[in-house]
C-alpha cells in the first residue's frame, strides 16, 4: 500500500476511533448537537482527498454562525465563546511543531490578529510516521478539546490509546544499517538480507510500474498543455467565481419555488430566507441566503449555503430536515466550462448516491423525508 494510501486510511480510521464525525473530503470534527445538521461543528483538520494532505480551516470558528450555535445549543455567550482563541492559536503552534506548514493569505481570527492555516501533505509522513503518531496525540490532547469537553459539549473515546499503536505495529519504521565484518556477522545472515533486500527492491519496482502517470513524455510547455486541455473550459476565478457561485444559489432558490408553487398557493409551503455568514480562506466574509421550507405538520427543510471550492464542484449547499439528523444531503454546484453550471444531489460519496437536481429528486426527497 502506498503511503498516500496508508495516511488517508489511517486518518479516516483515527476519527470513527476517538469519536469524531466524519464528513467531506473528509474532517475531523466535533458534531454539533441537535437542531443542527450533522455535518457541521468544531472543525480540527480535514484531510484533501484533492489535495492529498492534512490541513486546518480555522475560518470555521469565527463565522457568525457558528457564535451564534454555541451560543443556542450550549447557552455559551459570544464573549465566553471567543475565549477560545487561545486554544486555537496553541493548537496552530503545536502542530507547526511537528511539521505542518503554514498556508493561505491567513484569517483575522476574532478580529483580533491574523492566523494562518496549517498543512502537511502525505509525502511528509512517508520516512516519518512518528510525525503521524504525535499528530494522533494532538488530535485527541489539545487546548480545542479541552474546551469543549468543559462545557460538556464532547466525549472522546479511547483517549488512552492511540490507533497508530495497532495500525502500524508500535512503532515506525527505522532506516536499516550494515554491520562490519567486525562484528562476526555469518555468511548466512549476509546472504538472508541480501535476498531480503533485493526481493524488497523488485517489489517497489513493481509498485512503481503500477502508477498511472498521466503525461509519459514531451517537455513542460507540452506537459502543460495536454494539463490545460483535461481542464474544464472556465475562466473564473476569485471574485467571478464568487458571483458565479452567488447568483446560482439565488437561481436554485427561485427554481425550488417555482416547482413548489402549487404547494405554496394551497398554504402547505411557505418559504422563508435568513442571512448566513460563510468565511472563505482567500475571500474573508460574506453573507448568503439560506432558504426555509416550512411545510404543514411542522416540517422544516432548510437549504444552506457552506463553502466554496469543496470537493471539485464550484460549491456547496447542505439540505436538511430539521430534528431529522439522518435527513441531510449535499448540493453540488459543476462548472461544466463555457459558462454552463447544473446542480448534483449528493446522498453520499460513491457514483450511485448522486444524480441531477430537478423537481422530481426535489420531490422524491421531501416525501421521503415527511413520510419517514
Amino acid at each position: 500500500m502506498s503511503i498516500e494510501a496508508q495516511v488517508e486510511e489511517f486518518t479516516r480510521r483515527m476519527i470513527d476511533y476517538h469519536g469524531f464525525q466524519v464528513f467531506e473530503d473528509f474532517a475531523c470534527l466535533i458534531e454539533d448537537k441537535e437542531p443542527f445538521p450533522s455535518n457541521e461543528g468544531i472543525f480540527l483538520w480535514v484531510f484533501s482527498q484533492k489535495r492529498m494532505r492534512i490541513e486546518t480551516k480555522v475560518e470555521k470558528f469565527h463565522t457568525a454562525t457558528r457564535i451564534r450555535r454555541m451560543d443556542e445549543m450550549l447557552k455559551i455567550p459570544e464573549k465566553e465563546y471567543k475565549k477560545i482563541f487561545s486554544s486555537i492559536v496553541n493548537y496552530l503552534k503545536s502542530l507547526k511543531a511537528i511539521g505542518f506548514e503554514e498556508i493561505g493569505k491567513g484569517v483575522n481570527l476574532f478580529g483580533k490578529e491574523k492566523v494562518y492555516n496549517v498543512q502537511a501533505g502525505v509525502n511528509f509522513f512517508e520516512n516519518n510516521l512518528d510525525a503521524l503518531r504525535k499528530f494522533e496525540e494532538l488530535t485527541i490532547n489539545n487546548p480545542i478539546i479541552k474546551f469543549v469537553e468543559a462545557q460538556g459539549y464532547f466525549k472522546l473515546k479511547n483517549r488512552d490509546s492511540l490507533l497508530w499503536d495497532s495500525y502500524f505495529g508500535g512503532k515506525a519504521p527505522t532506516k536499516s544499517t550494515t554491520k562490519s565484518p567486525a562484528t562476526g556477522t555469518s555468511k548466512k545472515t549476509k546472504v538472508v538480507a541480501t535476498k531480503a533486500k533485493a526481493k524488497a527492491k523488485a517489489k517497489a519496482k513493481a509498485t512503481v510500474k503500477k502508477q498511472p502517470r498521466l503525461i509519459s513524455t514531451g517537455s513542460l510547455a507540452d506537459k502543460l498543455k495536454q494539463i490545460a486541455a483535461s481542464q474544464p473550459d472556465s475562466s473564473l476565478d476569485g471574485d467571478a467565481r464568487q458571483k458565479a457561485w452567488v447568483k446560482h444559489v439565488d437561481g436554485l432558490y427561485k427554481q425550488v419555488k417555482a416547482w413548489l408553487s402549487d404547494s405554496a398557493k394551497s398554504g402547505h409551503i411557505s418559504f422563508n430566507v435568513q442571512k448566513v455568514t460563510l468565511s472563505e480562506d482567500n475571500l474573508g466574509n460574506y453573507e448568503m441566503d439560506a432558504l426555509e421550507l416550512d411545510l404543514v405538520g411542522a416540517h422544516q427543510i432548510i437549504f444552506q449555503p457552506v463553502e466554496m471550492n469543496i470537493l471539485g464542484a464550484v460549491g456547496r449547499i447542505d439540505v436538511y430536515h430539521r430534528g431529522y439528523n439522518p435527513h441531510k444531503v449535499m448540493l453540488l454546484l459543476h462548472d461544466e466550462g463555457n459558462n454552463k453550471f447544473h446542480w448534483e444531489l449528493w446522498k453520499g460519496l460513491k457514483k450511485e448516491a448522486q444524480q441531477p437536481f430537478n423537481n422530481d429528486t426535489l420531490e422524491a426527497l421531501l416525501s421521503q423525508w415527511i413520510e419517514s
